[in-house]
């Protein structure tokens, strides 16, 4: 399999789900939130990994499972204090930073995790 192509989360897309009413747990988002928080990072990183060219020829499949592995496991990171902290201050560059570390921990997990899918 090629590399899959790296994707960030947008933040916006977080930043605008601070201004809605939230279910959380401190493990990570849950209810509808968590749903539309999945949808939202599947979308960004659909359409980032379709496009990317060293993607050509790896199955939309296996891209899907990728972006899912990814929005499942980012969605599990963030904990109900970190949103309340990121609503108060509405910057995305803090978003990014807060979140880069946790971004390229998952990519890589789901990397891998694609990688033995394809292999079987």
């Amino acid at each position: 399999m090629r590399n899959v192509a790296k994707w960030t989360a947008p933040a916006a897309i977080v930043i605008s789900l601070a201004n809605v009413q939230f279910a959380w747990s401190d493990q990570g988002l849950t209810g509808e939130v968590r749903t539309t928080f999945i949808e939202a990072l599947m979308r960004s990183c659909l359409k980032t990994q379709l496009d990317a060219p060293g993607n050509k020829g790896v199955s939309v499949s296996a891209i899907h499972d990728y972006c899912k592995c990814n929005a499942a496991d980012l969605a599990d990171k963030i904990s109900n204090d970190e949103v309340r902290s990121l609503e108060a201050t509405g910057s995305e560059e803090r978003y990014r930073t807060a979140m880069q570390a946790r971004m390229e921990a998952s990519a890589k997990m789901c990397l891998e995790a694609a990688r033995k899918s394809l292999s079987k």
